[in-house]
């Protein structure tokens, strides 16, 4: 019986180290950022954007493309600086200007690891939008959270 009590004492301090840490452990949820670009009615036929957590621990997980047929495949990425919870992405179509979509524009979408309570923040910017041949346009970036 003397082999058994420090066997028992040994299980009854794991189970409480492992119910303590259960209860400590920070709340991890996924979320989806999808990103627009709102170009009136110009079409847009390239971009690049900068974004970043500004507040609340996240971790950029994936990256899918957005609705439009041209911006449909995943942008360019650098796969390392995700890991840095940023990224630049970046997209161009050659597509004929009849193809190329206006308006509200779902261009991508960012798939996130929420660890924590806080609701996150992001920064983000729009560096560069253009129509055919490269020409610039006036273009506005936005954000939602919790579309998927």
């Amino acid at each position: 019986m003397r082999k058994l009590s420090p066997i028992v004492i040994v299980a009854a301090l794991l189970v409480t180290a492992v119910c303590a840490q259960d209860d400590a452990a920070p709340t991890v949820r996924f979320d989806a950022v999808d990103v627009f670009v709102l170009t009136g009615d110009e079409p847009i036929a390239a971009y690049q954007l900068d974004i970043k957590a500004a507040k609340g621990i996240v971790t950029i997980v994936g990256i899918e493309g957005g609705d439009a047929d041209v911006f449909a495949a995943p942008p360019f990425y650098d796969p390392l600086a995700i890991q840095n919870d940023r990224v630049i992405i970046a997209y161009f179509s050659t597509a004929n200007v009849d193809a190329l979509p206006s308006g509200k524009v779902r261009i991508a979408t960012i798939h996130v690891q929420i660890t924590g309570d806080v609701v996150p923040e992001y920064d983000a910017k729009l560096t560069v939008a253009a129509t055919v041949d490269g020409k610039p346009i006036d273009a506005e970036l936005l954000l939602e959270t919790g579309t998927k």
